[in-house]
């Protein structure tokens, strides 16, 4: 009968201690894990893309991050252990990778650091946009107009006409200028004399006049 209360009170203990004891690490659930950059993430070739985790858990956790090209999954493309704090919190991951194809199926598994699954993996495509400045073609275009430009400017100063250089003296130029000025000045007197027909008309009139 004593062994028996001692064994009950015996439990009783063990199960108020262990209400006390913090979680152990591989113990705290993972609720949830959400791809902020979706199913479908782009990039160019040669940059880096910042892939955002949105975390939710029961706990403290330590979580190894691993990134996979599923075409590869003996080789990770990137490796981090993130401590995850009881509720929500956020991890970036950065990913910087080149393969020679316009898609890439890409994977993220979470684990505890001897390997045990905490959370299903995630699953997105990576999608390679390319820049029109990335095309060497664009280039070979730009070279050949411009060389184009070029000739015909060049083409067209050697056909328009050479301007004749002046080759008077100062004297000269002189000259022509106070003969285009007596010219006018001759034109303008001209100008002024009557006519011959006016002359006889007034004379008509005069003599007309006379015979009134």
């Amino acid at each position: 009968m004593k062994a028996k209360a001692l064994l009950t009170i015996a439990v009783v203990f063990a199960l108020a201690f262990a209400m006390f004891v913090p979680m152990d690490e591989d113990d705290a659930k993972i609720n949830s894990v959400v791809l902020e950059n979706g199913s479908k993430v782009s990039m160019q070739k040669g940059d880096t893309v910042m892939l955002i985790l949105d975390f939710d858990t029961d706990g403290m956790n330590t979580c190894k991050i691993t990134l996979y090209d599923t075409s590869k999954p003996n080789s990770p493309i990137y490796t981090d252990t993130q401590t995850l704090k009881s509720g929500e919190s956020q991890v970036e991951i950065p990913l910087s990778y080149e393969k020679d194809a316009s898609q890439v199926h890409m994977k993220i598994t979470f684990t505890t650091t001897s390997g045990t699954t905490l959370y299903e993996s995630i699953y997105f495509d990576l999608t390679y946009t390319t820049s029109i400045w990335s095309n060497p073609a664009l280039y070979g275009a730009i070279i050949v107009v411009v060389i184009l430009v070029i000739a015909l400017v060049v083409y067209k100063s050697r056909m328009a006409p050479k301007k004749e250089k002046n080759t008077l003296t100062f004297e000269q130029i002189e000259a022509e200028k106070q003969a285009q000025k007596n010219a006018a000045a001759t034109q303008k007197k001209e100008e002024k004399k009557p006519s011959a027909a006016k002359s006889e008309r007034q004379r008509y009139l005069a003599s007309k006049k006379k015979k009134e």
